[in-house]
């Protein structure tokens, strides 16, 4: 599900130094989510910068989230304006994106661990707060 996009990518007429975007995966192997934060900023050309921090749900917020998501007409839309993208859309940048410190910085300090907030009503989704989760296997499941 694409949640958020602000700006016009990298590469695409019209790219004008930012680009922002929100995407929420499922593994089909273990049912496992992701959220995936990506920031890009070219403002000063030798210094490219690409930003990514990414939250797991363990599989049954991930399948929770894909029921109550189904209520939304355009998934594939960041714009969609229903009840389920403004939630998730709030919901998700409430996250917190760690600064890279440079080239040599290490990925997994910018994997964390998120939930599904239990209830009724569109998904939200906030940093993980419960006791050990399964999650995926390996890296790149």
């Amino acid at each position: 599900m694409r949640v958020d996009e602000e700006g016009i990518p990298p590469g695409h007429a019209g790219h004008d130094l930012t680009y922002s975007e929100t995407t929420i995966l499922r593994c089909a192997r273990c049912g496992a989510g992701q959220i995936e934060i990506y920031r890009h900023d070219c403002f000063d050309p030798e210094a490219l910068f690409d930003q990514y921090d990414w939250y797991i749900l363990d599989a049954a917020d991930s399948a929770e989230l894909a029921h109550r998501a189904g209520a939304c007409p355009r998934p594939l839309s960041p714009g969609c304006g229903c009840p389920v993208h403004a939630a998730l859309r709030e919901s998700c940048r409430g996250l917190l994106v760690f600064p890279w410190i440079g080239r040599g910085d290490e990925a997994s300090r910018h994997v964390h661990r998120a939930e599904l907030e239990k209830g009724d009503g569109p998904p939200r989704v906030r940093p993980w707060t419960s006791g050990a989760r399964d999650r995926c296997g390996s890296p790149g499941d």
